[in-house]
């Protein structure tokens, strides 16, 4: 359709769109947004409301549109967004009833996936860069303002993606990265990630990237395509950033994306959080405080120094509970800082908001007095608090204790704030009498008692004299209107009085808006202040949530050392002895000469769920936790990988077997000897023989290469012959007693191999037809009796006998194809001796 054919409004429509063509353009039309074209189509199927149509023009033809009301389009906006599109927000940049002719409108907004900052879950913006061979990233959170660069190889990209769980990631167009994220990718040109490092370093004030602590300069880029994609997007609703700072894994407790699903560190198999270590550990009151609980649950401390400044800092709170108690209760009145700072930076604050930072602030002053008075543990020494009291008494001064939803709706500003807006309340509210009063002041001037002030909404107020008394009017009365019986009039007062009435409202309300306005500016100024505040209390929230647990599941302080030493008495699973009465408890020891433990013992037995055990403690020290012990002792440790389920990726064509290799050889190069490795049922994904001398091997390489502490659990009772073998090894099994034809399981860890898994037992127990367990007991027997099962060591010399006759086999293959009769002397020698070569198995034997 010609462009003259369309309404101006239309057209309006159409330059906007062009502009956005990768959005869906919610354009607003007096209290409503509509989507047109295509828009609309995506927007009716997506949201589920109806599509309609309106015509084009002058002719017959219309077009698709939806709508959805201004004052409820968030959720909206929400749904779309989550689902990956973007939305452009167009307003109305003027009163329609004041705007000569079309309505001017523009777009002021872009909401992408990681941009919407109005909810925590649709907020996270990363991005990826690359220079030459390395790879740079960077993360931005704008609901908190939390703002990461990183550098590293493809592998330690793939793990910062997966720990901080980015929404939308954007790259610089052309490049392609293949990363397991489920995210969405968004391609910007690279000019951005230059640009965006000037952005920075001019916002910042910095002249090199060193200033804020990176490296590389290649961070810097990183940084730079975000933020710049965040401030282009949100125009002048950009939300607070901090400034950015280095992730540094090395001053972290490495945790492997497989660790933290493995061990189920921040939601359950099943999705549940209240079944993983963060829903046991969450005793936070705060939304700050929970959003660092479980950032260090995935990000514990590596430093000895930092983990031992939170230990202290939970005794302590342990040892002064009424302190505790105290700082839970102040804690409750603090509404999410953080979310706070973000709407008010990015102009979305609403007065309800101001109130809820007011009432916070002022806790925030008592909370840094509690601690100033009876905490002295270095970690609360070192807590920084600003001070913004003046900022809760300038909002306690200006604004209502329960103002409005809406700045628009009128009633935010306190008697006293401003002289003009009190007469005007005062107006407004006492017009009815003002009226009276000066009624009668006009009748006893002029001596007419039955002179009235009336009101119609043609002429407004007017004063109303009957003819009889028309010759007591003074001359300052100004005649209106004759009717048939009386006179009507004004006065400049009274006109005066009529323009206050009419116009007090609306003057209030405009008053009111700057009165908001320059409150909300004054806060802005204090953002910093109030941003570095949220930290103390996310802080603060995190020490007392660690001290509240700590009591009530009667937990016990671990020492901290340097030594490769785990010494856990009495140890158990912090999630499982939540949920299961008269928990068993178990030991663990480790050290120098004793790194490798091999579980064995039947299914049920308790095997995973032990080792699993063991490294959720290690986390929980790590973190400056106390743990489910009656003591330990916990060398530090560089990281925790795991090898635990068989999970297929046969949609990716993957086999269980090959997936449970590719996980093994990463743990295997990306750990060091002060790692800690959980392996279960290594090498069940294959047949048994490949099984046994899979994981010989691999236990053999961690122990002579590696010297890692290592737990597995197994069912290969051949692995426990590596003891006496493997001087660091030693085996224990999870005792089961078996009972007539019944099993009883005691969870109890004990020194030596287990005498069978039991495994027929325990398929009655879950009850198989008899007949099938039946005939399974002689099949065992038989088996047991012929002694069909092979040793480990029977299984390595069947492997090196298969590699020497396939060793065989090639050189008889290459006797075949040689050509005696045309061989040189020369040429015949230099084939002996290469065979001579080949059958050589040492220095004095050969194959033959």
């Amino acid at each position: 359709m010609q462009n003259e054919e369309l309404t101006p409004m239309l057209l309006q429509y159409h330059s906007l769109k062009r502009e956005y063509e990768d959005c869906l353009l919610f354009f607003r039309l007096g209290d409503f947004y509509e989507l047109f074209y295509e828009d609309a189509i995506i927007g009716s199927r997506e949201l589920g409301i109806v599509l309609t149509s309106r015509p084009v023009g002058k002719g017959k033809e219309k077009i698709p549109m939806c709508g959805v009301p201004y004052h409820s389009f968030s959720s909206y906006v929400s749904r779309l967004v989550s689902r990956g599109y973007k939305v452009a927000i167009c307003e109305q940049l003027e009163d329609s009833s004041q705007a000569k002719g079309l309505v001017k409108r523009d777009v002021v907004r872009v909401i992408t996936p990681g941009t919407y900052f109005e909810k925590e879950e649709h907020s996270g913006l990363a991005s990826i860069y690359k220079l030459k061979d390395r790879y740079y990233c960077a993360y931005l959170n704008p609901y908190t303002g939390e703002f990461f660069g990183f550098c590293g190889d493809k592998k330690q990209v793939e793990e910062f993606m997966l720990k901080l769980s980015p929404k939308e990631v954007l790259t610089p167009k052309g490049l392609s990265i293949d990363l397991n994220l489920k995210a969405y990718i968004t391609s910007i040109p690279e000019e951005d990630f230059i640009e965006g490092k000037k952005v920075i370093l001019e916002k910042w004030q910095a002249y090199h990237h060193k200033a804020f602590g990176f490296e590389d300069e290649g961070c810097l880029y990183a940084c730079g395509g975000v933020y710049i994609y965040l401030k282009r997007t949100q125009k002048n609703f950009l939300p607070y950033v901090q400034r950015p700072k280095p992730y540094r894994m090395q001053t972290y407790l490495r945790i492997d994306h497989r660790a933290r699903v493995g061990l189920e560190l921040t939601e359950s198999y099943e999705g549940h959080k209240e079944h993983s270590l963060f829903g046991i550990l969450d005793r936070t009151i705060t939304p700050m405080g929970r959003r660092l609980l479980k950032f260090n649950i995935l990000h514990p401390y590596s430093s000895l120094d930092a983990i031992l400044k939170v230990q202290d800092a939970v005794e302590e709170l342990i040892q002064k509970r009424h302190v505790l108690k105290t700082l839970r209760e102040l804690l409750d009145g603090i509404h999410d800082l953080e979310k706070l700072v973000s709407r008010i930076s990015g102009n979305m604050a609403t007065p309800r908001d101001l109130v809820h930072l007011k009432k916070a602030l002022y806790s925030v002053y008592q909370i840094k007095d509690l601690v100033d008075r009876e905490l002295s543990s270095e970690f609360f020494k070192e807590l920084y608090f600003a001070d913004t009291l003046h900022l809760a008494q300038e909002i306690d001064r200006v604004l209502v204790d329960d103002p409005p939803l809406h700045v628009k709706e009128g009633g935010l500003i306190k008697d006293g704030v401003s002289k003009e807006l009190d007469e005007l309340k005062s107006v407004r509210d006492n017009s009815e009498s003002i009226l009276k009063e000066y009624e009668e002041e006009l009748r006893t001037l002029t001596g007419i008692g039955s002179l009235k002030i009336g009101y119609n909404k043609v002429m407004g107020y007017y004063i109303e004299v009957t003819k009889p008394n028309l010759k007591f009017v003074p001359s300052y009365f100004k005649r209106r209107q004759t009717l048939s019986n009386a006179e009507r009039f004004t006065t400049d007062k009274l006109i005066e009085l009529e323009e206050k009435i009419m116009a007090s409202q609306k003057k209030i309300e405009l008053i009111e808006y700057e009165l908001y306005s320059q409150l909300k500016a004054h806060i802005l100024s204090y953002i910093e202040d109030i941003a570095k505040n949220a930290k103390a209390i996310a802080q603060l929230d995190y020490v007392q949530s660690l001290a509240t647990i700590a009591i009530e599941k009667d937990w016990t302080k671990p020492r901290m050392v340097e030594e490769k030493v785990i010494h856990i008495e009495g140890g158990r699973h912090p999630v499982i002895e939540s949920f299961v009465r008269d928990y068993v408890p178990n030991d663990t020891h480790m050290d120098e000469e004793s790194f490798m433990m091999v579980i064995t013992g039947p299914n049920m037995a308790g095997k995973s769920s032990y080792i699993r055990q063991v490294a959720l403690i290690t986390i929980l020290a790590h973190m400056g936790s106390f743990v489910p012990a009656k003591s330990a002792t916990i060398g530090l440790v560089s990281s925790v990988h795991t090898r635990i389920g068989s999970g297929d990726m046969l949609a990716l064509g993957v086999s269980t077997f090959m997936n449970e290799m590719l996980d093994v050889a990463s743990m295997l190069n990306t750990a060091d000897e002060r790692s800690l490795l959980i392996l279960d049922e290594l090498g069940r994904g294959t047949s048994t023989y490949d099984g046994i001398a899979i994981s010989k091997a691999i236990l053999e390489y961690i122990h002579d290469k590696l010297k890692a502490r290592t737990l597995v659990a197994t069912h290969y009772t051949e692995l426990t012959e590596l003891e006496g073998k493997l001087k660091g090894l030693k085996n224990y099994h999870m005792a089961a007693i078996q009972e007539d034809k019944d099993v009883r399981f005691l969870y109890v860890l004990k020194r030596g191999p287990s005498n069978g898994s039991l495994g027929v037992y325990i398929a009655q127990m879950a009850g198989l037809p008899e007949e099938i367990v039946s005939k399974a007991h002689q099949y065992y027997s038989m088996l047991a009796t012929k002694s069909e099962v092979p040793t480990l060591e029977e299984v390595y010399q069947k492997s090196i006998q298969m590699e020497q006759v396939e060793k065989l086999q090639r050189i008889a293959e290459k006797l075949k194809s040689v050509d005696v009769a045309n061989l040189t002397p020369l040429q015949a020698l230099l084939l002996l001796a290469q065979l001579k070569e080949e059958l050589l198995i040492d220095k004095e034997h050969y194959l033959l």
